[in-house]
Order: C-alpha cells, then sequence, then structure tokens
C-alpha cells in the first residue's frame, strides 16, 4: 500500500506543477480534467503525509527508548508510541476506504 500511496503523492504533486504551467492553464478541459484529478487526490495525499509524520515519530521515539534510563519519561515514550500506532490503524482504515474505486456516476 505504500508504494502505491508514494505513487499517487507523486502524482499529485506533478498535477500540482502542472496546473501553474501557462499552456495547461489555457487548455479548459485538460486544466478542469487535472483540478478534478487533483481534488480526488488531495485527501489520499493528506492521510499519508500524516501517516509518514507519525510513522517518524513511532521511530524516533523508539530510538529514544533505547537510551532513555528514567523511568518516567520511558512511560511517556511508551505512550506517545502505543498512541501513533492507533493513529496510523486509524489513517490507513481511512485511506483504504478512500482508495476504493469511485462510481463515475458520482460526479
Amino acid at each position: 500500500m505504500i508504494t502505491k500511496l508514494q505513487k499517487l503523492e507523486e502524482r499529485f504533486n506533478y498535477i500540482t506543477e502542472q496546473l501553474m504551467l501557462p499552456e495547461v492553464i489555457s487548455d479548459t478541459k485538460n486544466y478542469k480534467n487535472l483540478c478534478k484529478e487533483q481534488k480526488n487526490l488531495a485527501p489520499i495525499v493528506e492521510n499519508y503525509n500524516i501517516y509518514k509524520k507519525l510513522d517518524a515519530t513511532i521511530k524516533e521515539n523508539e530510538e529514544l527508548l533505547k537510551s532513555e534510563t528514567d523511568a518516567e519519561l520511558k512511560e511517556m515514550l511508551n505512550e506517545e508510541i502505543l498512541n501513533s500506532k492507533k493513529k496510523i490503524e486509524e489513517i490507513s482504515e481511512q485511506t483504504k476506504i478512500l482508495l476504493l474505486p469511485k462510481d463515475e456516476n458520482d460526479d
């Protein structure tokens, strides 16, 4: 799933760049299609960015845990790791729903 999300993020970034080009702006049909695609990708990319931040937080806290000796701080780090993992699960479920194919007639 991560590979797919990376590709969607790349596509989102490419579309964002394209939407700034004068030749794309002047092509109304293409511009409209790119805007629509960008709008559909935005929530997925947002969730992926949240996922990446949470994953980085977990890794940082796990590294801190290895060298930490204070019991209270260890407990806080473990709690933050658990909370981040729960949030990752929630984000993953939301993202799976967002990745489901949309019915073309919904628009």
